[in-house]
């Protein structure tokens, strides 16, 4: 250990100057036989040292001696033989230090030297001496020379400078240095000028390096043979910037440096621990541990600098670290409707960009990319070496906020970091948690908030021509409308079923009107067998709207009443076959209700309507996301543009890592980019006065004949699949493995629905049954029940089994001529039983008169079943509801069930606020496995069909 303030030594008297003269050796490279000249100073007791090497004295025996250098003389002498033309040749490495050479490169240099520089050395005290074996031409010059010969030789001018001839008769003056010639060894000055150098600032440069193992710093190194140490030189603040042990003669005059105050800072360098080594020809200051260099470079460095020391970490020095306290962040608006990302750091008075940096650490540790940020400690030190080799280092809680609403950018490896300026919600998390500043004025901060955050203020009232009456979430889902209207943007109104998202869509194009904006008309767009629904209800509660319904053979002929009209209704079929039409009107709005119908973006229906051109565009749906997140990106596509990147871009880093790779992070990163445009809410959230609603899964049993039929057919099914998945891979046998499992739903709901020989169709059903009884025993109690199956031919069969019971019923699916007399006629209490197919009678009806909804048959994802549930469970219900779901014991059904689970969290991860992180797993081979499973796991004794 070094001691932390070490002794102070006393100084070692006056040095005496030796200049001893050499010749080299004619086998050594450098000089070649050159004379030249070293240059000793001796103190009391005969202690010497050589100019160039360490600042201690040493003994003849090269041992280290308990005293100081005057380095303030010595560095006066120095100063004096660099004046009388003595030039540093080269050094070499000596035993108790590096010696310096200097000398001349011709004889006759040496020999103007000696004759007329060596005398005036002497009478200043300087000792000239030669060791052999020395030019023989030179010995005679060596002799002493009186002062008054010297002088002779030599006058002075009128103010006292000496005159020296340079050839040519050219001359110079310079200052005399001379000493009187009666006291050659006095330290007085008669005619001497010398400049007093003001306070020096000290400069550390901090450097490693590999060093050869014969040196004799070798003893100071780390590991593998490298070197840290420090150089230290002073900056005289314009005058000149010297090494620590360098000597200069500035413009031929002499300049004192102030050495006591360089001492103070040798010493403070000391203090911490630092001793002195010579590396490469120069002093220099080391540690014996890298330990010692860390602890220096992370806690005195900075002490360092706040006493007045500029300490440069060079790029070659190990230990470049620097701690990171403070980020610069700004977003920059861009013409192009896009925000740029700047992130900087200073260091030692630089700026440093920070998004290559980033972009480095999601590649190189996929922590945080991969949804385990949260597992990151936030005290976890994060390193960034710069291209100079500086270590940058800073706590994970600094840069996880930014990670966490940029991770999708930073994996793009891009040289900016760019994106929309719609993403409200990412610029809201990076002014707030992240404190970055926004450069940009054309959206405010309350707005901002209010669309990351939720509207605030008073309600507005319905419009004036509205007939009837808004309840407070209807006008507060009118007041989101209207909010993004007024600000140019887009949106999905995904309440829950029944909430009354017509209403709401009405009542927004009404208010438009009647401010004066609807100057084009608006375009709502919907499913065919909601298009007398939308105009009842136009008619009903804005009878001030003119509705113009393109609908039927003749529509072409009121393609003229397009412009006059304030509402125009058209089916996503008919869409696509007036596209050409449409396409030549401009529309103040276009709202597509049920926009599940274009969640697949390859349709043509989903092509036609981002041709058409519209201030604002709306899509109602209580299920904007049903199996998977393709479905999200296609309705975005057509309400923002661009917003979600391209499919494939969506699909490379989002849909892909979400989906297959559970990645919570960025799901939960994807959830709030786009909740600002999706306004959501659930019957329990606003707690309108429905009655309640009782979900019941009832498990029946196969019968021995449809339980071995159904085994028949899943042991082919799971061979076909396995052949398929090993000569394809599973992501090209989808339409193998679809087609297998469909024919298993097909043998759980009835073994006619299978293409099989008469005597297998003959088989008993056991749901069928199950149905049947249950029916009777319904009807029979006056319950009002629907019946819903994902199968049409399964309602044809439930239909002739009504029949021969002569049960009244009626039907809708997408077969039905007149769905609106159907259904008229159920809501009426004319027939107690309605059959509909998923599909058709799962959007858009209002069934209220239900008591009772049946769903005889799973269906893959929840969204599809809530939503059949939720055309009787809906505003205007007064009666308590009562939900059966019919499931096969054992069977596939059950799996399905599963599996809607795992559909029903994605959903709400995206668009619930506080859904949590559950765990997604991907569709894998071991999910078809289990799909195909056996019944055989499920005794047949043990598959009673329950009691009503």
């Amino acid at each position: 250990m070094f001691p932390i303030f070490p002794t102070r030594r006393r100084v070692g008297g006056v040095p005496a100057p030796t200049l001893l003269l050499h010749r080299a050796h004619p086998s050594k490279e450098v000089g070649r036989g050159v004379d030249y000249a070293t240059i000793y100073f001796r103190y009391e007791d005969d202690f010497k040292c050589v100019h160039g090497a360490f600042p201690s004295l040493r003994d003849d025996q090269g041992n280290e001696i308990d005293l100081v250098r005057d380095l303030t003389e010595e560095a006066i002498r120095l100063e004096e033989a660099s004046a009388s033309g003595l030039k540093e040749l080269v050094s070499r490495n000596a035993k108790d230090g590096t010696a310096r050479r200097y000398g001349f490169r011709t004889a006759q240099e040496w020999q103007d030297f000696i004759g007329q520089e060596v005398p005036p050395l002497r009478e200043k005290g300087w000792k000239v001496t030669y060791s052999d074996p020395i030019a023989p031409a030179l010995l005679p010059a060596l002799e002493p020379e009186p002062a008054d010969a010297w002088r002779a030789r030599h006058p002075l001018d009128e103010n006292g400078q000496l005159i020296l001839d340079q050839g040519g008769g050219a001359s110079r003056s310079v200052k005399s240095t001379s000493r009187r010639a009666s006291e050659p060894n006095s330290h007085s000055s008669d005619t001497q000028e010398r400049s007093i150098l003001p306070t020096p600032d000290p400069i550390l440069n901090l450097h490693s390096g590999f060093i050869d193992p014969q040196a004799a710093e070798f003893r100071y190194r780390q590991s593998d043979n490298i070197l840290d140490y420090a150089k230290l030189s002073f900056n005289y603040r314009g005058s000149l910037s010297v090494q620590w042990d360098e000597i200069l003669l500035a413009d031929g005059e002499q300049r004192i440096r102030n050495r006591g105050e360089e001492e103070r800072r040798v010493f403070e360098l000391q203090s911490f621990g630092m001793v002195m080594a010579t590396h490469r020809g120069r002093t220099c200051f080391v540690f014996n541990s890298e330990y010692a260099w860390r602890d220096f470079a992370t806690h005195t460095v900075p002490i360092l600098r706040r006493r007045g020391w500029l300490v440069r970490m060079n790029g070659d020095f190990r230990f470049n670290e620097t701690e990171i306290e403070f980020i610069n962040g700004e977003l920059h608006g861009i013409s192009d409707g896009t925000f740029e990302v700047e992130m900087g750091i200073v260091v030692d008075g630089r700026r440093v960009r920070l998004e290559p940096l980033l972009v480095g650490l999601v590649h190189r540790d996929p922590r945080w990319t991969n949804g385990h940020l949260n597992e990151i400690d936030d005290e976890e030190p994060v390193e960034f070496r710069l291209e100079d080799g500086m270590l940058l280092r800073i706590k994970a809680v600094r840069i996880k906020p930014i990670v966490a609403n940029l991770m999708d950018l930073l994996r793009r490896e891009s040289s900016s970091i760019r994106f929309s300026r719609l993403d409200f919600a990412r610029i809201n998390e990076l002014t707030t948690s992240c404190h970055f500043t926004l450069r940009d004025g054309s959206l405010s901060r309350e707005d901002l908030r209010e669309l990351v955050e939720g509207l605030s203020g008073p309600i507005p009232d319905a419009p004036k021509g509205f007939h009837g009456a808004l309840k407070q979430f209807q006008r507060e889902g009118l007041r989101w409308l209207q909010f993004l209207g007024v600000h140019g943007l887009s949106g999905i109104l995904a309440d829950e079923m029944g909430l009354g998202k017509t209403v709401q869509s009405i009542a927004h194009v009404l208010q438009e009107k009647e401010g004066g904006r609807l100057d084009r008309p608006a375009l709502v767009i919907l499913p065919r067998a909601l298009l007398g629904n939308w105009d009842r209800e136009i008619k009903k509660f804005a009878p001030k709207l003119h509705a113009l319904v393109l609908s039927g053979a003749k529509r072409r002929e009121f393609f003229n009443l397009i412009d006059r009209s304030d509402v125009v209704l058209t089916t996503y079929g008919q869409l696509v076959a007036d596209i050409t039409e449409l396409r030549r009107h401009k529309f103040h709005l276009i709202i597509l209700d049920e926009a599940q119908n274009v969640k697949n973006a390859s349709t043509h229906a989903a092509a036609a309507i981002r041709l058409l051109v519209a201030r604002q565009r709306i899509c109602l749906t209580g299920t904007p996301l049903e199996n998977h997140l393709g479905e999200l990106w296609s309705q975005f596509d057509f309400l923002l543009p661009g917003f979600l990147g391209t499919r494939r871009e969506f699909a490379h880093d989002w849909r892909t890592p979400i989906e297959r790779r559970n990645d919570t992070s960025l799901r939960s990163l994807l959830a709030r980019r786009v909740r600002p445009f999706i306004l959501r809410r659930t019957k329990e959230q606003v707690a309108i006065d429905l009655p309640p609603k009782s979900v019941i899964t009832r498990t029946i049993g196969f019968d021995q004949a449809q339980h071995d039929l159904y085994e028949t057919v899943r042991a082919s099914a799971q061979f076909v699949v396995r052949e398929a998945v090993a000569d394809r891979g599973l992501g090209r046998s989808t339409i193998t493995v679809l087609s297998q499992i469909l024919k298993l739903r097909q043998v759980c709901c009835d073994p006619r629905l299978l293409r099989l020989e008469q005597s297998e169709q003959k088989k008993p059903s056991a749901k069928l049954e199950y149905l049947m009884n249950m029916l009777r025993e319904l009807l029979g109690d006056g319950r009002r029940v629907v019946v819903f199956s994902a199968f049409l031919t399964m309602v044809d069969i439930i239909a002739d089994r009504l029949r021969d019971d002569q049960v009244e019923f009626e039907v809708i699916t997408g077969e039905t001529q007149n769905t609106d007399r159907a259904k008229e006629r159920f809501q009426n209490q004319e027939v107690p039983l309605l059959l509909c197919t998923l599909k058709v009678g799962g959007v858009g009806h209002n069934l209220t008169a239900a008591d009772t909804v049946i769903l005889y048959d799973p269906w893959w994802n929840p969204a599809a079943e809530n939503q059949a549930m939720d055309r009787a469970h809906r505003i205007g219900q007064t009666k308590a509801l009562f939900v059966y779901k019919l499931i096969m014991a054992g069977s596939i059904e059950e799996r399905i069930v599963a599996m809607q689970e795992r559909k029903d969290a994605l959903m709400k991860a995206i668009l619930d606020d506080d859904f949590g992180e559950n765990k997604l797993p991907a569709f894998t081979e071991e999910d078809v496995e289990a799909l195909l499973a056996p019944l055989s796991r499920i005794s047949v004794d043990d598959m009673v069909s329950p009691d009503l």
